[in-house]
C-alpha cells in the first residue's frame, strides 16, 4: 500500500476530524510527524509497519536534527539510523525502534546508570541534548540497551549555548556552560527517583 492510498483511508476513517486533516496534508514538520501518530492512534498500525517497517520509526526533520542524529546513532547513543532520504528540503529518517521509555519502565532504577553515560558521551561530542524526558530515554526489552532519541532541541555545546538558553533551562539556575550539562546528567537522576 502507498502513501497516497493510507492516506485515503486515513481520512475516511469516521474518528478523524476532516478539519485537522486538511492541517495535516500540509506536510510541514509537525504535520507530517503528526499524521504518522496519528494513523497509529486511529489503528492503522499495519499499514505504516508495509511502509516503514515494524521495527522501525519513522521522522521528518530539520537539517540539524539529522546530524545529530546521525552522530548519535554512529556512537552508539541513540538507536540505529537505519536509512534516510531527503523530503521537500528535510530529511525523512528511518530509525531503529525501542518500545520501551521511561515512563513505562517499571524498573528503571537499573538504566540509570547507563542513561548517564550515554549523556556524558553526548557532552563529548559537543552535543546537549536540552529534551532529557520520560520519553526521550528509550530501552530495547530484549538487548536491555538503553538509548537516547529526539535530538530536535538539541544545540552546540561551543556555538549555540546563548544566555538566553541558560536563563531558561532548568529555571535558570544554571551558573556557567559545565553546570548547565552537569544539570542535565542530574535531570537523569531526577526522573528515576520520581518512579521509585
Amino acid at each position: 500500500m502507498d502513501e497516497l492510498t493510507l492516506c485515503k483511508r486515513f481520512l475516511a476513517n469516521p474518528n478523524y476530524d476532516p478539519i485537522d486533516s486538511t492541517r495535516r496534508l500540509k506536510r510541514g514538520t509537525q504535520d507530517y510527524n503528526g499524521y504518522i501518530a496519528d494513523c497509529r492512534k486511529f489503528g492503522f498500525n499495519d499499514e505504516i509497519d508495509k511502509l516503514f517497517g515494524s521495527n522501525t520509526y519513522t521522522k521528518l526533520v530539520k537539517e540539524k536534527e539529522f546530524l545529530f542524529t546521525l552522530i548519535a546513532s554512529r556512537e552508539d547513543i541513540s538507536p540505529k539510523l537505519l536509512s534516510w532520504e531527503r523530503y521537500e528540503g528535510e530529511f525523512l529518517i528511518h530509525i531503529e525502534k525501542y518500545p520501551k521509555t521511561l515512563s513505562d519502565e517499571p524498573i528503571w532504577i537499573i538504566y540509570k546508570d547507563d542513561a548517564i553515560v550515554l549523556v556524558k558521551k553526548l557532552h563529548s561530542f559537543g552535543i546537549f541534548h536540552s529534551d532529557i524526558t520520560e520519553e526521550n530515554i528509550v530501552v530495547n526489552p530484549v538487548t536491555q540497551e538503553v538509548k537516547l532519541i529526539d535530538f530536535g532541541l538539541s544545540r552546540w555545546i561551543d556555538t549555540e549555548i546563548s544566555q538566553d538558553l541558560m536563563e531558561k533551562a532548568f529555571n535558570g539556575t544554571a551558573t556557567s556552560i559545565d553546570h548547565l550539562l552537569e544539570l542535565e546528567i542530574k535531570e537523569i537522576e531526577w526522573l528515576c527517583n520520581q518512579k521509585k
